[in-house]
C-alpha cells in the first residue's frame, strides 16, 4: 500500500532525476523555477512524466486537468496536484 510519505518521495524522485539533483535536497518548500531551473517547457515534459507513472493514462490528461498545473511554483503544489488527479 502506497503512503502519503512514499507518494511525495517518488514525485520527488521524479523531480529529482528530470532536473539531475539529488532527491534529498528537494522539498515541498522547494521552488520549481527558482530552486531547481523549471522553465516552462521543462515542466511540460515533466508533467508526462508524472503522468506516464502515477496517472496510467493512454491519452494524456483532459486540457482542463493540465490548467491545474499551471502557476504551480512548490514542489509541494505539484505533489498536490498529482494527488488530486490520482483519486478521480
Amino acid at each position: 500500500m502506497i503512503t502519503l510519505k512514499n507518494f511525495e518521495e517518488e514525485i520527488i524522485g521524479i523531480i529529482a532525476n528530470h532536473v539531475g539533483v539529488e532527491a534529498s535536497s528537494i522539498n515541498r518548500e522547494t521552488h520549481l523555477a527558482a530552486d531547481l531551473g523549471v522553465d516552462s517547457m521543462s515542466m511540460a515534459v515533466l508533467i508526462m512524466k508524472l503522468e506516464s507513472y502515477f496517472l496510467k493514462t493512454k491519452d494524456r490528461l483532459p486540457v482542463d486537468y493540465m490548467q491545474e498545473f499551471l502557476g504551480i511554483e512548490t514542489v509541494g503544489e505539484l505533489i498536490d496536484t498529482v494527488l488530486e488527479g490520482t483519486d478521480e
